[in-house]
């Protein structure tokens, strides 16, 4: 066995104590799926999208039943992410289910979170490829 092996032998049991105390810093910084911010800077970035490039005349009103569908942190990625959904009411009062990822950890300096965002049946150019599955859990 050589030194690094036991070494590596030694840490182990240790990352194994840390590794809930990772994932409970991770979900204190990062905020929960039906946060009013997360649903806003949602909200806003659809409607300008909405006047600036789809032209379709739908906006968000609102977002409900916001949950959580599955965190990851702590895992083999720096970017701690929870993965979301919810239903919004559109403008022309129609319902349509909203999935959303916020991550920590993937901005420039690595400090603070971002939303990523796609509405069921409003992604025209399929950034999100096809029924939003890139901001879904896999």
């Amino acid at each position: 066995m050589t030194p690094r092996s036991l070494a590596a032998l030694i840490a182990a049991p240790a990352l194994l104590v840390l590794l809930p105390l990772a994932a409970t810093a991770a979900e204190t910084a990062m905020p929960p799926c039906d946060s009013d911010g997360v649903v806003g800077r949602i909200a806003n970035r659809f409607n300008w999208a909405e006047r600036n490039t789809f032209h379709k005349g739908v906006t968000i009103d609102t977002v409900d039943q916001r949950r959580e569908s599955r965190l990851d942190v702590a895992g083999p990625s720096v970017i701690d992410k929870r993965y979301c959904r919810g239903q919004a009411t559109m403008s022309d009062g129609s319902k349509k289910r909203v999935y959303y990822v916020i991550e920590t950890g993937g901005t420039l300096t690595g400090c603070g979170w971002n939303v990523f965002w796609c509405v069921d049946g409003h992604d025209p150019y399929q950034v999100n490829d096809g029924w939003c599955r890139v901001v879904r859990p896999q």
